[in-house]
């Protein structure tokens, strides 16, 4: 009997493994990306995130008439640059309450000159973003994302629990074990 649940539990493992594994290998990609995305986004989008001048800043009320004059709404807040060179970004809020939208608004930080605009989610580095956190599905994708993490963690718990209690006792000794011999085992 218990070899039976054994192997059942195992072909589960398996298929988790190859289902839910590769879920969990987009999530992880997505957030490598994600560790540099404002690096690869300055890269990308290097005239609109860079200042080409310099000199003295402009006065951050300046900032914000020039990106509320461009925009022809009230700001809903501002980022500072992040690091020297780069610009202002001011937040509008756009959309119906359902489906709010937030456009970004880029500021020269020494010209006050307006350089462009764009909208959250709608380019690169958001869209990988979405993608990372809810899978492009909204409430949906991120309840996935959460299940998956669950699921992953199960399986990897219970692949350490099979593969230690597997006929010899504890993890496999050097030079009594083989990847070949694990694949064949478990596999069949």
């Amino acid at each position: 009997m218990r070899q039976t649940l054994r192997k059942r539990w195992l072909a589960v493992h398996r298929w988790l493994g190859l289902t839910v594994g590769l879920l969990f290998a987009l999530i992880g990609l997505t957030g490598s990306v994600l560790v540099f995305d404002h690096a690869i986004d300055e890269w990308l989008n290097r005239r609109l995130l860079r200042s080409e001048t310099g000199g003295r800043p402009a006065a951050l009320e300046t900032v914000i008439a020039s990106a509320e004059a461009a925009y022809g709404d009230a700001a809903l807040s501002l980022s500072k640059p992040r690091k020297p060179g780069g610009v202002y970004e001011v937040w509008f809020r756009d959309g119906s309450d359902h489906e709010p939208k937030f456009v970004q608004v880029l500021v020269d930080p020494f010209t006050a000159e307006v350089k462009g605009q764009r909208v959250w989610g709608e380019y690169l580095m958001t869209w990988i973003y979405r993608l990372h956190f809810r899978l492009l599905a909204g409430e949906t994708g991120a309840v996935v994302v959460g299940l998956t993490g669950l699921v992953t963690l199960l399986s990897l718990v219970s692949g350490v629990y099979l593969c230690t209690t597997e006929k010899r006792s504890g993890w496999p000794v050097a030079g009594s074990f083989s990847p070949a011999d694990s694949c064949r085992q478990f596999c069949t």
